[in-house]
């Protein structure tokens, strides 16, 4: 089950990470025993509601933080006598992405059209229409701190003012970041997502739901152990095949009620988490209002 949170090419400057949710993290809490679960349906994807959710980063916020994030990469390289060309598109947050196919497909309208396939409007949330960002040497060099043949860059701005480390480009993120020039590793947040999918991955009842699914898929001719291998197992295929596929998985997967205990589920593990790591979450979360404040302001400033 890939999870990638593609970035455009502002971001790509900074050496920003790409964000992924592993199934490797560990297990730790499952000692603790398997908690308390509430069984809901969930018929659609919107209606996956994930506790961490409050404490990560909305789309909205992204989007604000990455275009002050531009703004300030753009007032750096005017110093350096470079209008800067490089811009950052509106993307789907890492809570968006990591929840939409987090249990498998499940939108039954969406499903019976494109299959494993996203519908039209969130593939076009995902493609990085800044991918195709085409500086000259001198605005790399002044967003990248770097010449083309890697080395320190000596430009000066008119003030006798050298290049920040990392360029335009890490000052841009510095300026909005607090003095970060990129993410430190994965957050909290991205930690906490990760454990809870590995915790739910060895639960019982979750093991339970994957076992009947599979049963049901095997009624139909297909041995898979988990939901995401129905999927792989077609992705080279013709479109006919993949939607076929898709719509069988989610057929098995609504009679078993596997979304709705996977995530019931995962939920109560990422609770679990939250409560141990309140404290914690409640700085990141302070972290990310002053960094959304900060964007603001210059947003704000640029109008």
């Amino acid at each position: 089950m890939n999870r990638s949170h593609r970035r455009s090419s502002a971001l790509l400057i900074a050496s920003m990470a790409v964000f992924t949710v592993s199934a490797c993290s560990s297990a730790k809490g499952q000692e603790a025993g398997e908690p308390a679960i509430e069984v809901v349906h969930v018929a659609n994807s919107t209606q996956i509601d994930l506790p961490v959710a409050r404490y990560a980063s909305s789309a909205d916020d992204d989007k604000a933080i990455f275009a002050a994030v531009n703004v300030a990469q753009k007032d750096c390289a005017s110093q350096f006598g470079v209008q800067a060309t490089v811009s950052v598109t509106s993307q789907p947050s890492l809570i968006e992405l990591d929840s939409v196919r987090r249990y498998g497909v499940i939108n039954k309208s969406e499903v019976s059209r494109y299959g494993y396939r996203p519908a039209p409007s969130a593939a076009d949330a995902g493609n990085d229409k800044a991918g195709g960002w085409n500086p000259s040497a001198l605005e790399a060099e002044i967003m990248t701190g770097n010449t083309a043949s890697g080395q320190p860059s000596q430009i000066k701005s008119a003030d006798g003012e050298t290049l920040p480390e990392g360029g335009c480009g890490a000052q841009g993120f510095r300026t909005v970041w607090g003095g970060d020039a990129a993410p430190g590793g994965a957050t909290l947040v991205e930690d906490i997502l990760a454990q809870s999918w590995a915790q739910t991955m060895a639960d019982s009842r979750a093991l339970a739901a994957a076992e009947k699914w599979s049963a049901c898929m095997q009624e139909r001719g297909y041995d898979f152990t988990h939901r995401w291998d129905a999927g792989n197992s077609v992705q080279d295929a013709s479109p006919a095949v993949q939607l076929k596929m898709a719509k069988l998985d989610l057929r098995c997967a609504l009679e078993t009620d596997y979304v709705d205990i996977w995530h019931a589920v995962d939920v109560a593990y990422q609770q679990r988490l939250i409560d141990e790591h309140e404290g914690e979450l409640q700085a990141s979360l302070k972290q990310h209002n002053d960094q959304l404040d900060r964007a603001r302001s210059i947003l704000e400033g640029a109008q």
